[in-house]
């Protein structure tokens, strides 16, 4: 039990002329940024489908975040199709202007129909899409 160990090797490097004789690279601590201003910016999102029917029939959520008020809101949709996300956009949006919160610019996930994002502009707001598998 005590005895050496076999069969393992060192983890320790062994030091040779070729690495002495290098000089050393200057050791850089660069962080590299991009900014942009997240005001006004509201970030919306739907869920996939819950095992059970609620009372109403909905078996879907469209999720906003907005990035100034660090609030979330949620609406309920029957299924996915497009007239059912622009309506359940235009819910949160209306309850979004009663409490004096008014987003300029929506980034969303790319399923987004032609509909969805002519209502969006109709409505004053920039868009963007976000890539597949990026949220």
């Amino acid at each position: 039990m005590r005895g050496q160990r076999q069969g393992i090797r060192s983890t320790k490097t062994k030091k040779t002329s070729e690495d002495v004789s290098k000089p050393a690279l200057a050791e850089k601590n660069d962080i590299m940024m991009d900014t942009y201003d997240a005001n006004e910016t509201m970030y919306t999102d739907q869920t996939g489908c819950f095992p059970h029917t609620s009372s109403r029939g909905n078996r879907y959520q469209m999720i906003a975040f907005h990035v100034d008020s660090n609030s979330i809101w949620v609406d309920p949709m029957k299924n996915r199709t497009e007239g059912e996300m622009i309506q359940a956009r235009e819910r949160i949006l209306r309850r979004m202007k009663a409490c004096k919160i008014i987003p300029r610019h929506q980034i969303m996930d790319n399923e987004a129909s032609e509909a969805y994002i002519s209502a969006i502009q109709q409505s004053d707001m920039t868009y963007e899409k976000v890539p597949p598998d990026d949220h």
